[in-house]
């Protein structure tokens, strides 16, 4: 476990069920939950189609990669990186660069597309119980953080964001973008993803909305603060 920090949602937006189980049956929910993710994001992936509407996403991307300002950055974590478009994006703003997700399908996938890619590493892992010795000047979490059980476990949810920001090399950076569909809303956001990552140690350093075509993002940028120098 890397965190134990609390937040507390509104009402409406966690399932009262789980805000009465006790911790020690939590743990097994959340691993029956993320299973079920797995089993169904491999059966997406094996299906032939855009699975999620790549141009459009990938507009959004761009924008989200714009908020980064040039930046080069040594060692990049994409969580969640599907079919690896998002971490092919960031091609040209890494020197390296580790690319996770849950499926295996997903990976196998990415890693046949861009087979001759030298910068990207892909790696089947499921972000909650990962563990690495590196560090990341840069995380990526492009619409990954509502598949981690956000308000149905909001407790262990903060912990796996204190996970992810125990990454974080100092100075590093966080990029979150968050499709705001319109049976949840952008509350979430403010009440549960950014003090998640604040209650970490990182600072909210821009929050920026993207439209398109009737849809909204909302893209975070958290930084990492340096330790001050020792006298």
């Amino acid at each position: 476990q890397c965190g134990s920090g609390k937040i507390s949602l509104s009402p409406t937006m966690t399932p009262s069920f789980f805000r009465k189980v006790p911790r020690i049956f939590l743990r097994p929910i959340v691993a029956l939950f993320d299973w079920k993710k797995k089993r169904d994001m491999e059966r997406l992936y094996a299906s032939e189609g855009d699975h999620w509407g790549r141009t459009e996403s990938m507009d959004q991307i761009s924008f989200a990669i714009g908020m980064l300002d040039g930046r080069t950055y040594t060692h990049v974590l994409d969580v969640g990186t599907g079919e690896g478009y998002v971490a092919e994006s960031l091609v040209p703003h890494a020197r390296r660069i580790t690319a996770i997700d849950i499926s295996e399908q997903a990976i196998a996938s990415a890693r046949a597309r861009l087979a001759h890619g030298k910068t990207i590493t892909f790696l089947p892992a499921n972000i909650r119980t990962w563990k690495t010795e590196e560090r990341f000047d840069l995380v990526v979490l492009a619409d990954v953080l509502y598949y981690l059980g956000d308000t149905l476990f909001p407790d262990v949810f903060t912990e796996t964001v204190a996970c992810i920001a125990s990454f974080v090399s100092e100075d590093g950076e966080v990029l979150v973008t968050h499709y705001v569909a319109p049976w949840r809303g952008t509350a979430i956001v403010d009440e549960l993803y950014t003090p998640a990552f604040v209650a970490a140690g990182l600072v909210l350093a821009k929050d920026e909305v993207y439209r398109k075509d009737g849809k909204e993002w909302r893209h975070l940028l958290f930084k990492k603060p340096a330790r001050p120098a020792s006298v």
